[in-house]
């Protein structure tokens, strides 16, 4: 709906709150504006979180950025 063009990509890098082989990157222009993917066990471990859990972390600002 806003027309924005984005890209998913495996990640090189990525935050250590989600699981290796499970997490996407998503860029805009070439520039990452979060990611998504699968909570680590550990993570959920330290909540109490008995069930898997997908995460999504996205900059806003950066995509609001782009619609004009």
């Amino acid at each position: 709906m806003m027309k924005i063009e984005f890209k998913i990509l495996t990640p090189k890098e990525f935050p250590d709150w989600f699981i290796e082989g499970r997490v996407a990157q998503l860029e805009i222009n070439e520039k990452i504006i979060g990611y998504f993917g699968e909570v680590h066990p550990r993570i959920l471990k330290n909540w109490k979180i008995k069930m898997p859990v997908v995460l999504c972390e996205l900059d806003l600002a950066e995509v609001f950025e782009r619609v004009k």
